[in-house]
């Protein structure tokens, strides 16, 4: 080395120069050769690419639904393009996967092959809306840089791993609408870098875990609709920075904890539909920033604290269905921006704030179901944008406010079920988008024909039943395009049933306990929706049209208690004969005899007639023949019994009274209960059916009569019943009334007691 030295300083100046060159030509040649650092690491970016782009493949592979994909994005999924290319695949600058985003695309795999460790740059993965199913696998909690997860709208079941507390990184996360069970992993406490937590629609069980009031930075949690159970706990008074708070739907119990009147940023409060009870903390009313309070379906109990009034960004407040007490207080009034107002299915008390009326915004008020007094606010509709009206079911009086005469915004008003009282010809106007209305079991008063039927025109439900509603039914209702629910029963409504009824789509009509009189009109047969028909209790005195029969769909026909002649049509048998073979289960109910109480079904009438054979035929008369249909009575009648000595040895003194009760129950429903009355005018041994019990049945009206309304007493052209047993006045005056049928009912005690 040293004579190399030496040697190097005998050269001369241009010899060491051209060695120099050679030798710097010499290290530029093996810095060329030699790899440098940037192309390792292309080199290792490339194999993690490859890596990437094989596990994606592999998983593909997988997807039970592939055939689908010739024609679908993700048949860009191919080992001939970059991944960085594919559908829904998103890289960083240096090509490595960074987002992957398929929403919304049908697959239908598991994530068990899933290679997850495969992707150490992945910070947001999107599968929501698909068809995945299985667990969700523990190894997931490999992608460390994670930041963004959405499991949303899939299958997936199992518990929650609890593995996904190391991904520490997470801002967002979501799980909801899957099947998954068990309880919230603690371990959840780790992520507190999250801002977002998603839950909810799943299966979940158990506490919500005290460590979730360790993630301080969460601006939105959902746990709706689970089956978590326990106490709200009190941490989540620590979560200062939330803006919506959602536990609905789930079991939690015991009172709402103080500490959420901490959660100043809330604008979002969801607690309904769980077990919650006490109180309704008055410092909610800190919560200024709510947008919506809903606290529906518990048990909450006592007074609407007033401090809720101081709420004045609220839209949407729901109480309704709780055990709250008291009146509702007027500074409810100031929500200014309230559009919905929920108090129905309470116990509230007193009047309805006249602050209430004055709300502008209002689109829906529901405060049916509770006890409250007094009228409704005047101007309930001075914003002109009430749809939804009910307060049904309580103790309301007065009119029905003027204001709503000139709501044409409504859509739906249910005032049934209170004592109002006005003229329904003055009250109500004109509502082009009304779809139901019910203000049935008032004391209304009026008529219909002013109303502008041709303007209700998306009608579809009209219920006035049980008010004072007289005149005649207008035949204007046939230009109520869409009505399909027409009920004005048990009305004062008088003339005949106008035939413009069979222009509409009704599947239920209800005309019972009214005065209507006159001929059933044929043009009924063209109602071929209806499902239920109710006439009874009127003063029909025609026959039973045979166009009834085109009514394919009919139930329900009862056209009990009226003055109407002949049979029932042969095309209601055919009817029945038709629902029962393309059902096999569903029959016709047919009451054309008397009332509900003796309802028969056409079927049975049949059977119990063998198709009315001769053999069941008891008379004939003007307008026809007369048959005998009996329910089976084990015992026969109470003249049979009476004559044999041995069954007579069974009747002891409790049954005796018992029959005999059993006939006086009997003949006060036809007295009193039925309308019109029902004189049955041969009661005698022989028409008390007993069964084995020796409960007693009145049988054979073939001589029963219907009183006239009002008549207390009905003449008679000759005398009908069974001699021994008619009272004088019929033998000799000809004369009807409820008491002649004392002479009868006490020959029948008399029978009973003594023999």
């Amino acid at each position: 080395m040293e004579a190399s030295f030496f040697s190097l300083l005998s050269k001369t100046p241009s010899q060491l120069f051209r060695n120099f060159q050679a030798l710097i030509l010499l290290i530029s040649i093996l810095l060329l050769l030699w790899p440098s650092s940037s192309s390792l690491s292309v080199a290792a970016a490339a194999a993690a690419v490859n890596l990437e782009a094989e596990a994606l493949l592999t998983w593909k592979a997988t997807l039970q639904n592939q055939h689908q994909f010739n024609y679908h994005p993700l048949s860009s999924w191919s080992a001939q393009t970059s991944p960085c290319a594919w559908f829904g695949i998103f890289c960083n600058n240096q090509g490595s996967i960074a987002n992957i985003t398929l929403v919304g695309t049908g697959l239908k795999a598991t994530l068990e092959v899933f290679s997850f460790s495969s992707f150490p740059n992945l910070v947001s993965l999107n599968l929501q809306n698909n068809s995945l199913y299985g667990p969700i696998p523990s190894h997931i909690a490999n992608l460390s840089k994670l930041s963004f997860l959405d499991l949303s709208l899939n299958g997936f079941y199992g518990s929650i791993p609890s593995e996904i507390g190391s991904l520490v990184r997470l801002s967002s996360l979501s799980f909801t609408s899957n099947n998954l069970n068990g309880s919230i992993p603690t371990s959840f406490a780790n992520l507190t870098q999250l801002l977002s937590l998603g839950l909810d629609r799943n299966q979940l069980s158990g506490y919500i875990p005290q460590e979730i009031g360790k993630l301080a930075s969460l601006t939105t949690l959902d746990f709706t609709l689970n089956k978590i159970t326990g106490p709200i706990q009190a941490g989540i008074g620590n979560l200062t920075n939330l803006s919506i708070l959602r536990l609905g739907w789930n079991n939690l119990y015991g009172p709402i904890p103080e500490e959420l009147g901490l959660l100043r940023g809330l604008v979002k409060l969801d607690l309904s539909t769980n077990n919650l009870t006490g109180e309704i903390p008055a410092y909610l009313g800190n919560l200024t920033l709510l947008d919506n309070l809903f606290l529906s379906s518990n048990k909450l109990s006592g007074n609407i604290p007033s401090e809720l009034g101081k709420l004045t960004s609220l839209s949407d407040f729901q109480l309704y269905t709780n055990r709250l007490t008291g009146p509702i207080p007027p500074s409810i009034g100031n929500l200014s921006r309230l559009n919905m107002l929920a108090f129905s299915g309470n116990q509230l008390s007193g009047s309805i704030p006249e602050e209430i009326g004055m709300m502008r915004s209002l689109i829906v008020i529901n405060l049916n179901t509770n006890v409250l007094t007094g009228s409704l606010p005047p101007d309930i509709c001075i914003g002109g944008v009430l749809k939804v009206f009910t307060a049904y079911n309580n103790s309301l009086t007065g009119p029905i406010p003027r204001s709503l005469k000139n709501c044409s915004t409504l859509t739906r008003l249910r005032l049934e079920k209170n004592q109002l009282t006005g003229n329904i010809s003055q009250d109500l106007g004109v509502y082009p988008d009304l779809n139901y209305a019910d203000l049935s079991d008032n004391k209304l008063q009026g008529e219909l024909r002013s109303w502008n039927w041709g303007s209700l025109y998306n009608l579809s439900t009209l219920k006035l039943a049980r008010n004072n509603i007289s005149g005649e039914i207008p035949a204007e209702v046939g230009k109520a395009p869409h009505l399909n629910l027409l009920d004005l029963s048990s009305n004062r409504l008088t003339g005949l049933i106008p035939g413009e009824l069979s222009q509409l789509r009704l599947y239920s009509l209800s005309l019972n306990g009214n005065l209507l009189y006159g001929h059933l009109p044929p043009r009924l047969g063209n109602l071929s929706y209806l499902e239920y028909l109710n006439l009874a209790a009127n003063n029909l005195n025609s026959s039973i049209p045979n166009e009834l029969g085109n009514c394919t769909k009919l139930l329900s026909l009862n056209l009990s208690t009226n003055q109407l002649t002949g049979f029932v049509p042969p095309e209601i048998g055919d009817l029945i004969k038709a629902r029962k073979a393309s059902t096999g289960n569903e029959y016709l109910q047919v009451f054309a005899i008397w009332t509900d109480e003796a309802a028969l079904t056409y079927e049975s009438i049949i059977q119990a007639t063998e198709s009315f054979d001769s053999r069941h035929q008891i008379g004939s008369g003007s307008s026809g023949s007369v048959y005998k249909v009996y329910e089976f009575m084990e015992r026969g009648s109470l003249r049979s019994v009476l004559d044999d000595a041995e069954k007579a040895k069974e009747l002891d003194w409790e049954d005796r009274v018992k029959i005999v009760k059993g006939i006086a129950s009997a003949l006060s429903y036809m007295h009193h209960d039925c309308r019109p009355p029902i004189v049955h005018r041969d009661i005698s041994s022989n028409n008390v059916l007993l069964d084995l019990d020796f409960e007693a049945k009145l049988s054979d009206f073939g001589t029963a009569r219907l009183l006239r309304p009002d008549d207390r007493v009905s003449t008679t052209s000759f005398a009908a019943g069974t001699y021994g047993y008619m009272a004088p006045g019929i033998v000799f005056h000809f004369f009807l009334s409820f008491l002649v049928l004392i002479n009868s009912f006490l020959n029948e005690i008399f029978l009973c007691l003594v023999f």
